[in-house]
């Protein structure tokens, strides 16, 4: 991998300043939100509507610019090298930077997000650029030189449950590694809330961020700063088809603490759904019990229907069945186990609450 795969002339515009005023401050943030070239897909936050393809930083200027002034928001891809758009002219998947995005709680997105910057300063020597959303969620982006893996999905997803171990946070958003996963551009409107998506500073207070949101006025300015040990970091958990076939097996192998689940399977619940089914039902279903994955759907599929009994399924039956859909891809992929009680009980106490009171 080399330079020479980035748009023509990008990557030396990183330090240059756009027009004089806010015009130029929030330019310069959508160029370097984009630093990693052309083409890349867009899209203006309609479900209604197909992704497009962009194939130069002023056709992409002109997108952002149009959507911004009609109060529409805009994503892009994060990882070019692993879409649809440029993955097939190499022989292996690539990326260029890493997403760690909370979606939680606002004070408790706020709090990770702190300790995730001094976390990834001092451990990683990385110096990462924030968004906040403009509604609940903090965008963590660590860019670094291109690094070909593998098995893309699979490292960016270790590394993150790695970092979610150590600092013990829970909220992070896994489905940002898929090749299709699109990030919400800087400086445009977030569409539920119409506030905006602003470069933030980790040492604004919450009241700040919010305020700066709501009317953008201090425009902190995006700064790339690649962060060659979070490369490494991913690049050794980096695993070919083998080395996760042999990890998925060890992980069945140690299957005698998961008999609570095999009873739990046995007693609906009404809340807590969501949670039981992408840390422990999907993950247990194809990592430890080796279900292909339509005995997986339909095994997963029988036991919220009990559920939605108790109480309907949210945000309905038909979405919670493309939920499970979604979390059984994931756990294939992924490879983990399902969270032990101990884990639950440690990482959410709500949750273990529940789960021990059905067992009872």
């Amino acid at each position: 991998m080399t330079s020479g795969n980035f748009d023509g002339g990008l990557a030396f515009q990183l330090g240059k300043s756009g027009k004089a005023g806010n015009t130029g401050q929030i330019q310069d943030a959508w160029r370097k939100h984009v630093w990693d070239g052309f083409p890349r897909e867009v899209w203006n936050g309609d479900r209604a509507q197909k992704w497009l393809t962009i194939c130069s930083i002023a056709d992409f200027l002109s997108y952002c610019k149009e959507q911004r002034e009609c109060f529409n928001p805009v994503h892009t891809s994060i990882n070019i090298g692993t879409g649809p758009v440029l993955s097939t002219r190499y022989s292996k998947p690539w990326i260029c930077k890493f997403l760690l995005e909370l979606d939680g709680a606002l004070r408790e997105n706020y709090r990770d997000m702190r300790r995730l910057y001094v976390y990834l300063r001092m451990i990683y020597d990385a110096n990462p650029r924030i968004y906040f959303s403009g509604d609940k969620s903090f965008h963590i982006f660590c860019d670094f030189n291109p690094l070909s893996l593998k098995e893309s999905f699979d490292a960016q997803v270790s590394f993150a449950k790695k970092i979610m171990k150590e600092l013990s946070v829970t909220k992070i958003d896994l489905q940002s590694y898929y090749d299709r996963k699109l990030s919400r551009v800087p400086h445009t409107i977030h569409e539920k809330t119409t506030l905006d998506c602003v470069p933030i500073s980790p040492f604004w207070t919450l009241e700040e961020i919010k305020k700066e949101s709501f009317r953008p006025a201090r425009f902190e300015p995006v700064r790339i700063n690649f962060s060659p040990r979070i490369a490494v970091a991913i690049k050794e958990l980096d695993r070919g088809p083998m080395q996760r076939e042999n990890f998925e097996q060890n992980k069945r192998n140690k299957n005698g603490s998961n008999k609570w689940i095999l009873l739990l399977l046995e007693h609906p619940i009404g809340d807590g759904r969501h949670r039981v089914l992408w840390h422990i039902l999907a993950p247990y279903a194809m990592n430890s019990m080796g279900l292909s994955f339509d005995e997986a759907q339909r095994l997963l599929a029988d036991y919220f229907e009990k559920c939605a009994q108790l109480k309907p399924l949210q945000p309905s039956a038909w979405g919670f069945k493309r939920e499970i859909t979604y979390y059984l891809k994931v756990a294939k992929r992924s490879t983990f186990p399902p969270w032990r009680l101990d884990t639950i009980q440690k990482k959410d106490p709500h949750l273990y609450e529940i789960i021990t009171n059905v067992l009872k």
